[in-house]
């Protein structure tokens, strides 16, 4: 893997000791540089509060000691909460992991474009330095569109949104869940305004308008949520207009429409995919890719749904969760099901789960204020996924799609 550590000014440096100035909002630092170039002034020190916290922060001075090859950094904090003391230094202690990145900033980041992007996820799995999560980061990377939630101005253009009514094609309506019940609407997305800008979905044969919609769980009527989501697609869709939410469901009426700003990202596998392919993982590899996730968060630090790439887990593979619905064996309550049960219906369902894709995903907390509703929608907290089989992805059928829940 080329080393491109150089061109972005990354590294990789050891915290030897810090110092919080709490009314400052400064934290001081004193580092060693490991692997790469020393850090300049606004560069940011991707801070672990544990593996799978990180915080981000800019660096406002940096000066050399005088004697040895050590450092006293200054990055500046967002806040008064002791983050060293409770957080950062107790991580350090418990775990001996002095290690941390540091590099370009959120906004240097995005100004990339996607191949720049691509560099430098690679130039962070090199400093990182492992040579099965190179190869395994390397051949699982993929583009994801991000659909960044912005407020409704009059400036909008084209057809992509989240909320508001869908425009639907003449004679279409509201999709209705299996009891006749109509559904609500989230989001439209118009591919070939996505494809004029990005590669991701170069390869899909259409170019028309993807919807999605959800049916409405009323199994606790004082706390509706969502079910099923639900995909529809037109090819070709012609005199379209917003359709009114239907009478059935007006006492919920439609989530509050929002502009997107639309993003191609990188995206890597998280541990738990069925990908890995090697002997298994060790805890230091473990530790590795969810470090370099939670950087690749920092820098993506923003609400949004998301359509392709992979999905980011909350509690385990989504892809066997999805094939676990898909044959009817996924199982809650008091089903007795013991280890080795477990063991085998995962390892039976092991190739089957690799046929899946991510289609969508959102945030629960992005969807719980509907227009007509006083109370809040979906209490719920976690990811909702939309799996589709990768076959039916090439030929652009959305009927068969599988919808994952996971919460915190």
């Amino acid at each position: 893997m080329k080393n491109n550590n150089s061109k972005f000014n990354n590294s990789i440096i050891r915290i030897l000791k810090g110092k919080q100035y709490v009314s400052k909002r400064i934290l001081k630092l004193h580092i060693e540089v490991v692997k790469g170039e020393l850090p300049k002034i606004g560069n940011y020190v991707f801070l672990k509060e544990e593996i799978f916290f990180v915080h981000s922060y800019p660096i406002v001075s940096i000066k050399k000691q005088f004697f040895g090859e050590h450092y006293i950094v200054k990055i500046k904090l967002d806040g008064n909460d002791l983050i060293w003391k409770k957080h950062i230094n107790k991580y350090i202690q418990d775990s001996g992991d002095q290690d941390v990145f540091c590099g370009i900033s959120q906004e240097k980041y995005h100004n990339l474009d996607y191949s720049a992007k691509k560099l430098y996820v690679r130039s962070i799995v090199n400093l990182l330095d492992s040579n099965r999560i190179h190869k395994f980061i390397d051949s699982n990377l993929k583009p994801t569109i991000k659909l960044v939630n912005k407020e409704k101005n009059k400036e909008r253009k084209g057809l992509t949104k989240i909320g508001g009514l869908p425009n639907l094609p003449k004679g279409e309506t509201y999709p209705k869940d299996d009891n006749g019940q109509s559904c609500l609407f989230l989001s439209q997305i118009h591919i070939s305004e996505i494809k004029k800008h990005f590669s991701s979905i170069k390869y899909w044969k259409g170019n028309g308008i993807l919807y999605f919609f959800s049916t409405i769980d009323l199994e606790n009527e004082d706390y509706p949520t969502f079910g099923k989501i639900i995909a529809k697609y037109f090819e070709n869709p012609t005199n379209l207009n917003e359709k009114e939410v239907p009478n059935d469901i007006k006492k919920f009426g439609h989530f509050i429409e929002q502009n997107v700003d639309i993003i191609e990202e990188i995206n890597i596998p998280n541990e738990e995919y069925i990908l890995w392919k090697e002997k298994i993982m060790s805890v230091e590899e473990r530790n590795i890719i969810l470090y370099i996730i939670g950087i690749l968060r920092e820098l993506n630090l923003f609400l949004s749904d998301k359509l392709l790439g992979y999905p980011e887990p909350v509690q385990g593979c989504v892809y066997r969760e999805a094939e676990l619905i898909d044959k009817k064996l996924l199982w809650y309550g008091n089903k007795p099901y013991n280890n080795d049960d477990i063991v085998k219906t995962y390892e039976s369902i092991r190739l089957d789960s690799e046929k899946w894709t991510l289609l969508y995903q959102f945030e629960a907390d992005n969807y719980t204020k509907l227009s007509n509703y006083k109370g809040e929608f979906n209490f719920m907290t976690g990811a909702y996924y939309v799996l589709i089989k990768k076959e039916d992805l090439k030929q652009m059928n959305f009927n068969n799609t599988v919808t994952v829940l996971q919460t915190t």
